[in-house]
């Protein structure tokens, strides 16, 4: 049932959305990360590793599909009901997210050229930038998608050495930014 297995972190648990598995991550005492898949009762499903290392962040797109990012940044997929990872991309994502339409949503990109707010298949696959980062002083961080279309986001921007933060939201398709809420004070 799990209870024997050593580990040095359990973090960041996630239900399944049907509610009857739930994943996190963890590292044993080997330093060999991954993620633990359990059933409600406490029961162990399985220990997999997505990608080398630990898995810096997962979401789940379906009851049985789980989707990782491991430590060399590349995109996985992991089928609790099988066991199989699969390779899936190698786009810098993070701050995953899936819509209830089937597609996911992240930020992506490593220079300024092509960061930004990206949504794509599940595979991470027909990407499209819905936001461009425009400004090195300027970055987004803590997606969220809610069930009627819009991502909220946080727009971190630095000027004169202080940090402005900013709550905005936009659509899935790129339209409607707008800044919800702002700290003006640059604490």
């Amino acid at each position: 049932n799990g209870t024997n297995l050593k580990f040095v972190k359990l973090v960041n648990p996630k239900w399944n959305p049907t509610g009857d598995l739930i994943a996190y991550e963890s590292g044993p005492r080997d330093g060999k990360g991954g993620l633990v898949i359990s059933r409600t009762d406490g029961s162990l499903v399985g220990f997999y590793q997505i990608g080398p290392g630990v898995p810096n962040e997962f979401i789940w797109s379906s009851p049985n599909t789980v989707l990782g990012r491991g430590n060399d940044h590349n995109m996985y997929e992991l089928n609790t009901s099988t066991g199989v990872v699969r390779y899936l991309t190698n786009q810098i994502a993070v701050n995953l997210a899936a819509t209830n339409d089937g597609r996911l949503v992240y930020l992506g990109g490593d220079t300024l050229n092509n960061a930004g707010i990206y949504v794509s298949d599940l595979e991470g696959r027909n990407e499209q930038r819905i936001l461009a980062r425009t400004d090195t002083n300027q970055n987004y961080r803590d997606l969220n998608v809610s069930s009627d279309g819009w991502i909220a986001y946080t727009q971190i921007e630095t000027r004169s050495g202080k940090a402005y933060g900013q709550i905005r939201k936009i659509r899935l398709d790129g339209t409607g930014d707008q800044l919800l809420y702002m700290n003006g004070d640059g604490t």
